[in-house]
């Protein structure tokens, strides 16, 4: 992938919410003015990282994952390699890797097309040798026919479909509410 796939998936974005223009502002930044967006060893100020919530059924689950380092339920997603063919495809790699799912999964275009559900920056803590650094994270939303059976990674302690309508009993953190409730949109689920 190039920082270029990401731009790209970036406008698309940003034509259909105008209301994000300074996030995607920082996005752009980044991806234009660092020397290795896409890097995970390009902490100052962050690097490009691309997950996915995934609705399963009609919609009324959700795939979460309990992650191990941060000991938050969060949507599957993770770091991009260098052979992923663009971001859309980095985010589905996570999802089965840290999933198991072998089933199709179904990106659920916006407006504009394929673009992201979601876009967002969070901080990740210093951990190791690592310090702590910004992940800019391009969110998409996946469909699976049915709720398949899941294989959990070591990345996380614990791994489910959660019913949406039970989503605040895990987590309220705002960036996963508001990423789940873009993507039931997507699927025109109430």
């Amino acid at each position: 992938m190039k920082p270029a796939d990401a731009l790209s998936e970036l406008s698309r974005f940003a034509r259909e919410h105008p209301g994000e223009a300074a996030t995607v502002e920082r996005f752009r930044a980044l991806l234009e003015d660092t020397p290795a967006p896409l890097s995970r060893s390009q902490f100052e100020p962050g690097h490009l990282t691309c997950s996915a919530c995934v609705l399963g059924g009609d919609g009324e689950h959700v795939l979460l994952l309990h992650h191990a380092k941060l000991g938050r339920w969060l949507q599957p997603g993770g770091h991009v390699e260098e052979d992923d063919p663009g971001p859309l495809a980095s985010a589905v790699r996570e999802v089965r890797e840290e999933s198991g799912i072998v089933e199709a999964l179904e990106p659920l275009a916006g407006l504009a097309g394929g673009a992201p559900v979601d876009v967002d920056i969070h901080t990740i803590p210093a951990r190791g040798a690592e310090p702590d650094h910004l992940h800019y994270d391009l969110r998409y939303a996946l469909a699976v026919r049915g709720t398949p059976a899941l294989r959990r990674s070591g990345e996380s302690t614990a791994l489910r479909w959660v019913a949406a309508a039970r989503l605040g009993e895990l987590t309220r953190e705002e960036s996963v509410t508001r990423l789940v409730a873009r993507a039931r949109a997507r699927m025109e689920v109430p």
